[in-house]
């Protein structure tokens, strides 16, 4: 596999738990790892990762 197939891989395992209820992933190819997230829940993804990896770092914003 290359190494961005094993990206998005590791990306659908980690996200698709969290938004996979709200059915904003679409596998478009079986040969090919390839995932559209809809505008809707772009931000609220982009929070949740940055949280995780903030959690994962022991990094945390206290606003």
């Amino acid at each position: 596999m290359l190494a961005s197939e094993l990206n998005l891989l590791k990306l659908k395992l980690t996200v698709t738990p969290f938004i996979n209820h709200k059915r904003s992933i679409q596998i478009l190819h079986k040969n090919q790892l390839e995932i559209v997230l809809t505008w809707k829940y772009k931000e609220m993804l982009h929070g949740w990762l940055a949280e995780k990896r903030q959690r994962e770092n022991g990094v945390f914003d206290m606003d």
